[in-house]
């Protein structure tokens, strides 16, 4: 009612796009995904102060991978990771797309994604599961020496990994279907 009231009187004024931005963050934290998305999408990036401009895209794109709107929320997360590739934020936003990617099986994207993350934070709290996915998405494409290298990283990275007994049993499967 604010944004419709405020739009009559000036169209232009940044308030809207602020008034959005507050009521995208209170759908979001909500769990609202599909009206944080909209919310977040009728922002315009300009009339916002600069510090809030990657937040916006990051939670924007993860809202709508929330949604439904995989495509959407993909091309927003790679924007937000193409733009900001220093924000603290990105290692989640590429666990998000990559996620997003495996499900619609696209698993070459989701197997660089995860390696990214690997590679370039080794710091982020879910190096394990993404090398536990890169292990599982190969043996899922029948790639055995890929896997068998995914679960020995994950092994050498992780030693007290919870999947430890799983790793070992697939390379060692692994490496017998080799032969």
């Amino acid at each position: 009612k604010y944004v419709a009231t405020e739009s009559a009187k000036d169209p232009e004024t940044s308030v809207i796009d602020l008034a959005l931005l507050l009521k995208a963050e209170v759908l979001f934290a909500a769990k609202n995904y599909k009206g944080a998305a909209e919310s977040y999408r009728n922002v315009r990036p300009a009339k916002i102060n600069k510090q809030y401009v990657p937040m916006r895209l990051y939670k924007m794109g993860w809202a709508m991978t929330e949604a439904g709107e995989d495509v959407n929320g993909v091309e927003a997360l790679g924007e937000f990771i193409s733009n900001w590739p220093k924000d603290p934020l990105v290692p989640s936003a590429l666990i998000k797309r990559a996620m997003n990617f495996q499900k619609n099986e696209n698993y070459e994207q989701a197997l660089k994604d995860y390696r990214q993350i690997v590679d370039q934070h080794s710091n982020f709290e879910s190096v394990e599961a993404c090398l536990q996915q890169i292990a599982l998405i190969q043996a899922q494409l029948r790639r055995k020496e890929p896997m068998i290298a995914a679960y020995r990283e994950l092994l050498e990275k992780f030693p007290q990994t919870s999947i430890k007994a799983e790793a070992n049993y697939w390379i060692g499967g692994g490496l017998f279907a080799l032969d």
